[in-house]
């Protein structure tokens, strides 16, 4: 989805968590910011750049930062492309969970030049293979936070995430509803791409 800024400019990978996607990134991009919230991640993110040498990587830890405040530690460059992967699930506020996910993205571009371009990914929380999902990983043993088979039911077959929604929590993905943010991403947003894997969906989004 990117292949056409490869080596053209600089980019953000937002939420890098330990750093798994920036020796990619250093690779294919002039210069790398990868911001992360949680410092014991980072530091891991920090320690990947060091013995990797990764030159073109800048590591920032946002705990307690506005955008603003970002900004003004990314300002000495500019930038036209940002990655969101798997983050914005964990971002929001209780109550207006989408609205304040939409309004996170229009931060977010503050932070790139005026036709800057997000590559967004979010997981598959509803749906037909949010129910496959869940069963492959119960026959498998593998642990989840528990979901109600009622939810579960309402979540799978009618992409109904009410009730889950109040008991959301942002460290984890129940409550989560990918097909309500897709609709308010249209509305606020020129969806430039749109990419289904198996349990993701990507987008590349820009400001309208």
């Amino acid at each position: 989805m990117t292949k056409s800024f490869f080596y053209k400019c600089n980019v953000i990978d937002f939420g890098c968590a330990d750093g798994v996607f920036l020796p990619s990134l250093s690779k294919y991009f002039n210069h790398v910011t990868a911001i992360e919230i949680l410092p014991n991640h980072l530091q891991i993110a920090k320690k990947l750049v060091e013995q990797t040498k990764l030159n073109n990587v800048d590591p920032i830890c946002n705990e307690n930062l506005s955008t603003k405040q970002i900004k003004s530690k990314t300002q000495t460059k500019k930038y036209q492309l940002m990655y969101l992967l798997e983050t914005i699930e964990h971002v929001g506020v209780k109550g207006q969970l989408t609205k304040s996910r939409i309004n996170f993205l229009h931060d977010l571009f503050s932070l790139l030049e005026d036709n800057g371009t997000i590559i967004l990914s979010m997981p598959k929380m509803v749906g037909l293979t949010f129910l496959l999902q869940r069963c492959g990983l119960a026959l498998l043993n593998i642990d989840r936070k528990p979901i109600s088979t009622k939810n579960l039911l309402k979540s799978g077959l009618f992409n109904n995430t009410d009730e889950l929604e109040k008991n959301w929590e942002s460290n984890g993905h129940l409550g989560f509803n990918h097909e309500k943010l897709e609709k308010a991403l249209y509305n606020d947003f020129r969806v430039i791409k749109k990419k289904h894997l198996l349990f993701q969906v990507v987008y590349m989004i820009r400001k309208k």
